[in-house]
């Protein structure tokens, strides 16, 4: 029996208390978990950059608000917040706080992906385990319902919602006409944290059945050997190199994605400018316009239809052997 007064054996992120108990107990073990990639910290910043946005627009309606900042006791960004439990504490840092009628109640903001956001807007938490986690501790810190805000990196879209706590809604604000409700009761998060920490006391992993979602994202999965048969010739793997090196390629993709679109947007206001003024400088950058043009190609398949193969042969080259990959990011991945 553990005693009430007794040393906290973990001390455990509320962004991540929604993640597996297996991964929670790891971390604390120190199992060798599956490394970011560098672009990870890049989307961390450009989602840093969004918030900042988003709390500007939000002063700009006349919205009050108490600003992150920088905690000192944790050396990041944000407004700190502790619970202390009977096995563990969790910290957490709030984006910010909204003030209305000199009360304040916690914001979170989330800058999501394009497929990640369509996926938020139509499910809310549901599909989010690790989202509705991190709110329910931060309401239960704050004691009182809060504030929640989704925005799309792709097409600027912004969703505002009410989180309500124990039954009650935080105020009418502008624009704030969304509800998004946890299914689930920070008991439920505190519960399933408890198996982590029992699992401490005894130097080894807990018993647990992981969801979808949970093995999906998770930096353990080489510790449950997770090799599912998907097709007679396809296993699923969890190496960590093997899992490093599919981050990097997803979060390569969003960004990719990314600079492609901010690329077009500032081509579209170059492209205004420069049927006015068709050759300038500008911010390190050279613009020449050159009207309208047209590209030729050939019809290969009509060529195939119309020439002997043995003229094909003369025009139609091979190039060298090279290898041949298929890299497919799945349904579920997409969805980030």
């Amino acid at each position: 029996m553990i005693e009430e007064e007794q040393e906290i054996y973990m001390i455990v992120s509320m962004s991540s208390s929604g993640e597996c108990p297996r991964s929670l107990a790891a971390q604390q073990l120190d199992y060798e978990a599956t490394p970011e990639s560098p672009a990870s910290q890049i989307i961390l910043r450009e989602g840093m950059r969004h918030e900042r946005w988003i709390a500007e627009d939000l002063v700009g309606e006349g919205i009050l608000l108490e600003e992150g900042g920088f905690c000192p006791k944790c050396k990041r960004v944000g407004l700190h917040v502790e619970l202390d439990t009977q096995y563990f504490k969790l910290v957490g840092h709030l984006d910010r706080r909204i003030v209305v009628n000199s009360d304040l109640y916690p914001l979170e903001v989330k800058a999501l992906g394009r497929f990640t956001f369509d996926k938020f807007k139509r499910a809310g938490f549901q599909e989010f385990s690790g989202y509705e986690a991190q709110e329910l501790c931060y309401l239960e810190a704050e004691g009182r319902p809060g504030y929640y805000i989704v925005k799309s990196r792709d097409t600027g879209e912004l969703l505002r919602f009410k989180v309500p706590y124990r039954g009650y809604y935080p105020p009418n604000l502008y624009g704030f006409n969304r509800e998004v409700v946890p299914k689930r009761t920070f008991r439920d998060i505190i519960d399933k944290l408890n198996l982590a920490a029992v699992a401490l006391q005894q130097g080894q992993l807990p018993d647990y059945e992981c969801s979808d979602e949970e093995k999906r994202y998770c930096k353990f999965k080489y510790l449950c050997g997770e090799q599912l048969q998907l097709e007679p010739d396809v296993i699923e793997l969890g190496l960590p190199s093997l899992l490093e090196a599919a981050d990097m390629h997803i979060e390569g993709k969003m960004l990719e994605t990314l600079a492609s679109e901010r690329i077009e947007m500032a081509k579209i206001v170059f492209l205004e400018h420069a049927k006015k003024q068709p050759k300038f400088r500008v911010g390190g950058i050279s613009v020449s316009y050159r009207g309208l043009k047209s590209k030729e190609y050939v019809k290969t398949s009509l060529l195939k239809q119309l020439v002997s193969k043995e003229l094909l042969d003369k025009v139609v080259g091979q190039s060298n052997l090279f290898e041949d990959i298929s890299i497919r990011i799945l349904k579920e991945k997409e969805e980030l």
